[in-house]
């Protein structure tokens, strides 16, 4: 069995809520917790989207994003108050390759990167909309800088007893969630498929999206399972120390 810690490692501030809902709540204006979530049972350790990083400029000038890492935990900080040292990781989980969840993939060199295939191959030439989000008309992009750790999986995937890979396209096309038993219930980690609870809870897109078909057919996909969603950006996920 797993368990499941979430560590705010940076905020988004003043982001407009219609990013997040799609053509709704224009003007309203709310701050983003950014997680990355650890993934431990008694021999494995799994990190997911280690997020942006600590460069508040880089998220300034390139993605013209307030970002503050105040009162935010440190990715490293995080994991050694878990006992964990950056050597115990198995694997890191990008559920995409959208900068905000993945540039801190560098804070733990050389450990393995899971992404879906497609999703890599979107990465390299994204729609002119979407190359700001994979930075990738940039020399040091993610899809550059950690091609040579990814390790790359097709559609849903087993990655061991109680850890699964959902194949969960539509925010971007080659997203996945992933689904972690605990000794109370299974949950869903469900990356920006859910950016808010109330997408999930009110079946209402986010606001980025790369195929609207695609997304309403992994919200049904979810719906059928029986687990309890996290959505990535929520606030409401920081009330519990662990799941």
């Amino acid at each position: 069995m797993f368990e499941i810690y979430p560590l705010h490692v940076a905020t988004l501030k003043q982001v407009d809520k219609s990013v997040l809902t799609s053509l709704k709540d224009a003007g309203e204006k709310i701050d983003l917790n950014c997680i990355a979530w650890v993934i431990r049972s008694h021999k494995a350790v799994y990190v997911v989207d280690p997020g942006p990083g600590h460069d508040v400029m880089r998220a300034k000038n390139i993605h013209h994003r307030e970002m503050s890492i105040e009162g935010c935990t440190d990715l490293l900080r995080g994991l050694k108050n878990l006992g964990i040292m950056p050597s115990d990781v198995n694997a890191i989980i990008d559920t995409h390759l959208h900068w905000d969840h993945c540039i801190a993939n560098d804070s733990l060199p050389g450990i393995p990167v899971i992404v879906q295939h497609r999703e890599y191959e979107y990465a390299k030439a994204p729609l002119r909309r979407d190359d700001i989000l994979y930075e990738s008309s940039l020399s040091y992009s993610p899809v550059n800088i950690f091609q040579s750790r990814m390790r790359f999986v097709e559609g849903d995937c087993r990655l061991e007893d109680g850890l699964e890979l959902i194949f969960t396209p539509g925010h971007t096309p080659g997203h996945q969630s992933i689904k972690v038993r605990t000794q109370q219930k299974e949950y869903l980690i469900a990356g920006d498929q859910f950016d808010l609870y109330e997408n999930y809870e009110c079946c209402h897109p986010v606001g980025l999206y790369v195929n609207l078909f695609d997304w309403y057919q992994s919200y049904e996909k979810v719906k059928r399972m029986n687990v309890e969603v996290l959505p990535s950006h929520d606030p409401l996920l920081m009330s519990r120390k662990f799941y």
